[in-house]
């Protein structure tokens, strides 16, 4: 027999759960970056492991950021083109759509998705492979935090090196967007037509400030989401690899959440 008040009653039980859990997560992450700035204030920062991390977690990711966002760029590009061409649009809609469509939102959300994949699930990797084998614990038993050790630096890291790595693709995505402008027979834009119209249309230092703004806080929940899945690792490799896809699929939502808020607010 279907009874609706117990199906109902199941349901918001569970939505508890779930907002509670959540609410839990987000707890966590915020006392893991109350940690990490209390250390960083008081000038307690490993700078050989700060520098070692910039190259490993910065610099060996901005191939695949750059392929992902040139792509993207060209694609929108042709897509924008065809339109303007179609419907008899002016051409230099191409240009002013690009270039504002990357500096606000393709650019930082892109690079954040794919450095969660690469940077997220290596830190919880890391991090939970020593936390299975005890390594973790040895560092609390020579009174050596781990947050002081092993949260700080990838932060500083990512922090400096992931904001850099999406201006640089946003640069690079725009400039391939020239591609498909300058060789539809349609438009056949010229070099200073486009580059001039996205300089005007990034003219405003609001766009490269809401790009920075995005990018240091994408860096931030990619490093304390998988620090978090890291340090709460368990049963093993198989424990690894379940913080690992935990660890990017948080990030992304969390990227998402962040995003939308940034820009009802910046908007």
């Amino acid at each position: 027999m279907f009874r609706p008040f117990e199906a109902i009653g199941k349901l918001i039980l569970d939505l508890l759960k779930s907002t509670y859990a959540f609410a839990e997560y987000i707890g966590d992450l915020i006392l893991l970056f109350i940690d990490s700035l209390r250390f960083i204030f008081r000038g307690q920062i490993h700078v050989r492991n700060t520098i070692h991390q910039i190259s490993h977690l910065g610099a060996d990711s901005i191939i695949i950021v750059f392929l992902c966002i040139g792509f993207t760029g060209i694609t929108l590009s042709y897509i924008l083109s065809e339109g303007a061409v179609d419907y008899g649009l002016p051409p230099l809609i191409v240009p002013q759509g690009v270039s504002l469509a990357m500096a606000q939102e393709l650019a930082p959300v892109l690079a954040a998705l794919v450095l969660a994949g690469r940077v997220g699930s290596g830190i919880t990797s890391e991090l939970g492979s020593m936390k299975v084998t005890e390594q973790i614990d040895a560092l609390r038993a020579i009174a050596v935090s781990p947050v002081k050790y092993l949260v700080v630096p990838r932060l500083l890291a990512c922090m400096i090196s992931i904001p850099m790595i999406t201006w640089l693709a946003c640069v690079v995505g725009i400039s391939l967007g020239f591609l498909p402008a300058h060789y539809n027979p349609g438009m056949e834009m010229t070099t200073t037509a486009y580059f001039g119209e996205v300089k005007n249309a990034l003219a405003t230092p609001k766009y490269i400030q809401l790009l920075f703004k995005k990018s240091v806080i994408f860096a931030a929940i990619i490093v304390f989401v998988g620090c978090r899945e890291g340090f709460n690792t368990r049963g093993g490799a198989q424990g690894v690899g379940i913080s690992v896809t935990r660890s990017v699929v948080f990030a992304m939502i969390l990227i998402f959440l962040a995003n939308l808020i940034i820009t009802l607010i910046e908007f």
